[in-house]
């Protein structure tokens, strides 16, 4: 209170160091005080470009490793005309596991639930397949790095029955909503044929 009182009051501040009472200015002209108070000045900076360092570093470290585990979804469209096959395989392509949230077939901006839907819905799909495959909708399965699932296969009999779902298959969209390891969110959207 009293150095308070005696800088309101413009007076002279003495300090009493080891028994010496000198003004306070003159511990300002020594050297080796002014050295300390540089040497502080200087530490707190660098423990300020330190933290700040780190902390951009933390944020490329975790960028980097969500981008080192990302999916990558994709789904070639297959057909050979000399057997009449159409096949449709989704193959996740990155590093990380792909959760299917959601899997939707959209066919002239109507929502379609998988392919079996599909094609009996809008074609009459009463052929006798040599073979065929329509698995459930891949929905709350988890697509493990480099593995693929098959969305569609079918063997035709004939050119005709072959021709026909090709056809419909080139008007139809596919939606699928899916997640990262890391809980964020993924769409990916593109045309079946």
């Amino acid at each position: 209170m009293t150095l308070l009182n005696a800088v309101l009051q413009n007076d002279t501040v003495k300090v009493l160091v080891l028994g010496n009472q000198k003004p306070i200015i003159e511990y300002y002209k020594d050297p080796t005080i002014i050295i300390a108070v540089l040497a502080i000045i200087v530490t707190l900076m660098g423990l300020w470009i330190s933290a700040s360092y780190s902390r951009q570093t933390l944020e490329h470290t975790i960028k980097h490793s969500k981008l080192s585990v990302e999916p990558i979804l994709n789904i070639p469209f297959s057909v050979s005309q000399n057997d009449y096959t159409i096949r449709l395989e989704m193959y996740n392509s990155g590093i990380g596991t792909a959760i299917i949230d959601k899997f939707s077939l959209v066919y002239k901006n109507e929502t379609v639930g998988d392919f079996s839907i599909l094609l009996y819905k809008h074609i009459n799909f009463n052929y006798k397949l040599k073979h065929y495959s329509f698995p459930d909708p891949p929905i709350n399965i988890a697509l493990a790095a480099n593995n693929s699932l098959c969305l569609l296969d079918i063997k035709f009999n004939n050119k005709e029955e072959f021709n026909e779902v090709y056809d419909l298959l080139k008007t139809v969209k596919y939606d699928i909503d899916y997640e990262t390891m890391y809980g964020e969110k993924r769409t990916y959207n593109n045309e079946v044929v």
